[in-house]
Formats: C-alpha cells, sequence, structure tokens
C-alpha cells in the first residue's frame, strides 16, 4: 500500500525534501514495521532504496557482533588495569601540556614577540613572556622549550644556534643571557 502512495518518487525527489519530515516518516514507517536503515546513506536514499527493492519486515534484535579478546596462555579473561590507567593518566597529561601550548600561541600576538631589533627590550618582552606562560599553564620545566614561541626573525634564528650548539636543552637563563649579549650587547 505505500509503495502505491509513493509511486512517482525517486532520488531526485527526495532531495527535495526537508531531512526532519524525512525522519518523521521514517520513525513512522520503522513504528509500522517497516525496516528503513538509520545509518549508511542518506534518509532520502534510504527511503528510495526501500521503495525499489519492496517492503522488509523490522529485525526482532538488532545484534552488533563485538568478539571478546583473551589473553594467549591464559584460562579466562583478564584485562591489564594498571597498564590501562597508567596510560590513560599519560594521554591525560599530554593532552593538558598541548592544551597549555595551543594556549601560550593563541595568546602571543606578533607585537609581543621578540626580535632581536634596536628598539626592543629584552627584559620587557621576558616578562610579557612569563605572565602569559603563568596565563596558559606552561610548567616552569617547559619554559625554556617555549621562549621559542616569543621570539621571531633573526632572535629566533639565534635561539636555534644556540640549541643545536648546547645538545640538552639550555637553561631559560642562558637563553636569555645569550639574546642579551648578541642584540643588546651587555
Amino acid at each position: 500500500m505505500w509503495k502505491i502512495q509513493f509511486e512517482n518518487w525517486g532520488v531526485s525527489t527526495t532531495w527535495k525534501v526537508k531531512t526532519a519530515h524525512f525522519k518523521l516518516l521514517r520513525e513512522f514507517l520503522r513504528s509500522r514495521n517497516v525496516f528503513i536503515p538509520k545509518f549508511g546513506l542518506h534518509i532520502g536514499q534510504q527511503l528510495s532504496k526501500s521503495l525499489n527493492e519492496g517492503w522488509k519486515q523490522m529485525p526482532d534484535v538488532e545484534m552488533i557482533y563485538r568478539p571478546v579478546e583473551y589473553q594467549k596462555g591464559t584460562d579466562f579473561y583478564q584485562r591489564p588495569i594498571s597498564v590501562t590507567r597508567e596510560k590513560g593518566k599519560e594521554d591525560i597529561k599530554q593532552s593538558i601540556i598541548s592544551h597549555a601550548w595551543t594556549n601560550l600561541v593563541k595568546l602571543y600576538s606578533d607585537d609581543d614577540k621578540y626580535a632581536g631589533g634596536v628598539n626592543e627590550n629584552l627584559k620587557l618582552k621576558m616578562g610579557i613572556f612569563n605572565g602569559s606562560c603563568e596565563l596558559a599553564g606552561i610548567s616552569p620545566e617547559d619554559l625554556n622549550k617555549a621562549v621559542r614561541i616569543m621570539l621571531k626573525g633573526s632572535a629566533l634564528s639565534h635561539y636555534y644556534t644556540i640549541c643545536r650548539e648546547n645538545e640538552p636543552q639550555p637553561s631559560l637563563n642562558a637563553i636569555c643571557e645569550s639574546l642579551k649579549i648578541h642584540f643588546e650587547g651587555s
């Protein structure tokens, strides 16, 4: 009966109808035991496909197959809880660190960066840097790595030179001292 009412419908016709109306129609048909899949295609395409293929009864139970994995060499399922918890803590910590670095990059405008120019003051720019790092949530241990975000131009090039020459990452004080000597001469 319902196929007769939608006799002239096709895929091109279904694109003209709003999705909300299709959802109502699909739910109505499903409530009347006509199977219209909910996933995979656009609702209009699913209805057109159902019209062309004919009526299908709703399945009694939608079974989703999910295999249970057992550890080899044991007779029962055993989940390594401690490894999962530690991994979860590491993931959360990494997420927090990434979030802090992203916030720091967003906080920094080009005017706040130190380029090593004649009219720039490293002490002032370091004050802005420290305030921004505190606001973004950068840990004190990571300040020497985050300092590159506040640099641009020749100051950034000099920073990479410092890092290349000193194999372990130099401290923030060493980086600032090198920048001050190189660009401000004192």
